[in-house]
């Protein structure tokens, strides 16, 4: 007969067989009208890694970056608006509106 599968709960200690790694259960991901064996949990998995393998995410460089290449692309549409350069202008939008998150205004034939 098989074991009958016990309900696993927050911080619980487990044994990951796929991976062959232990790690922490963060908590449950219950799919209404499933048996438990079909339910998932989401689990934290502590893994020793190098130095060299680690690179720190610097969130505010990134946005520094991100912000810096946003302007010049405003400025690149101010010069064209300025000389008057309606084919520099509307690739300039075009490449603003991209830089925001939008898709393509322009469609290349």
């Amino acid at each position: 007969m098989a074991e009958e599968t016990k309900r696993l709960k927050k911080n619980d200690e487990v044994y990951i067989k796929s991976l062959g790694m232990h790690g922490k259960v963060l908590g449950g991901r219950d799919i209404i009208g499933e048996p438990e064996e079909d339910q998932f949990y989401i689990v934290q998995v502590i893994r020793y890694c190098r130095p060299s393998d680690l690179e720190l995410i610097d969130r505010e460089a990134e946005r520094e970056k991100r912000e810096a290449e946003l302007q010049k692309k405003r400025d690149r549409l101010a010069r064209a608006l300025e000389q008057k350069n309606v084919s520099e202008a509307l690739a300039a939008i075009d490449d603003v509106w991209q830089t925001i998150g939008h898709e393509p205004l322009l469609r290349k034939k």
